[in-house]
């Protein structure tokens, strides 16, 4: 996404990757699908808005391809996100920051 923001064509992209164009072109195309985007400016300018929501891309992606949630997943899924410390209720793993969350079900936000 970072190569395609900074307006890199396919084959630059495949220069820098060492991948093959049609690899790019595959990659390229799973991601402006998953982001609702028909073309690469589409799909920079989803990107930049869902960085800064990612529980919200999260939810929109499971609604997208209908796995359904429970009221109590979405809560903890936007907690997770918007906790500094996420830890498990069991005990046996624990989050940090918004890069990663727990879905076990025992999921609560640290104080």
């Amino acid at each position: 996404m970072r190569w395609m923001a900074d307006g890199l064509g396919t084959e630059a992209m495949a220069e820098r990757g060492f991948i093959a164009t049609n690899t790019v072109r595959n990659h390229v195309g799973h991601i402006m699908n998953k982001l609702d985007a028909h073309n690469r400016l589409e799909a920079v300018a989803a990107w930049r808005d869902v960085r800064q929501r990612p529980a919200e891309m999260i939810l929109t992606y499971c609604r997208r391809v209908k796995i359904h949630l429970e009221p109590v997943q979405e809560q903890l899924i936007r907690a997770a996100f918007a906790a500094k410390r996420v830890e498990c209720g069991e005990g046996d793993h624990v989050f940090a920051g918004a890069s990663s969350a727990c879905l076990c079900g025992h999921l609560k936000v640290a104080a």
